[in-house]
């Protein structure tokens, strides 16, 4: 069972040769690369983190965090996608899922927009080149702003719960990650850190 973190500026300056030698093996991070779009949305950290995680040989993703802003939704998924790819094309290439963080929904978009809104982000990653994508969130966010009946089952889900037992949101089977805790202990990383295991 695969043993995975996800990491932020939140996280401060993060002592990767630690990480690597931690305890616990970690099998995967997930690095936040930035949040919507413009001047400002690129996590201060992105670099550092990418190449350090690289260095030390531990594999590594992204995750771009929307926040659903903006009542133009075609126009807004497609700016935040091409922004993200733009960010992308300058860190090390991607070992796992590229993912699109969405746990937010500012300002009240309707289920059928917020799926448009997934839907056009998507499609702009893939026409990009990018057709490894995985979606994070939490079942209750999940289970109210989308439709009773989506498309977005052939992407799989990382879910957050931090309880024993979690249930899958309306429209998938099963969860492909678990990001169990956000209390966690990693060496080399102060403070809290967010935990995620393979389901």
């Amino acid at each position: 069972m695969g043993q995975f973190i996800d990491v932020s500026h939140n996280n401060g300056i993060i002592n990767w040769n630690a990480v690597k030698t931690n305890s616990v093996n970690i099998d995967g991070v997930f690095i936040k690369a930035n949040q919507g779009f413009g001047n400002g949305a690129i996590d201060p950290q992105l670099t550092n983190n990418a190449t350090n995680a690289r260095r030390v040989g531990i594999p590594l993703s992204y995750y771009h965090f929307a926040t659903l802003n903006n009542l133009d939704v075609v126009g807004d998924a497609t700016s935040e996608a091409n922004f993200f790819i733009g960010v992308l094309k300058t860190l090390p290439a991607p070992d796992m899922e590229i993912v699109l963080d969405i746990e937010e929904n500012k300002i009240g978009l309707t289920p059928d927009q917020v799926l448009l809104w997934i839907n056009t982000f998507f499609n702009t990653m893939k026409s990009a080149g990018y057709s490894k994508l995985m979606i994070y969130s939490y079942s209750p966010f999940l289970n109210t702003n989308l439709p009773t009946s989506h498309n977005l089952a052939g992407y799989p889900l990382w879910v957050a719960a931090y309880s024993p037992k979690f249930m899958i949101p309306r429209g998938w089977l099963n969860a492909y990650l678990w990001q169990y805790s956000s209390s966690g202990t990693v060496a080399g990383i102060k403070g809290n850190v967010d935990l995620t295991k393979t389901v």
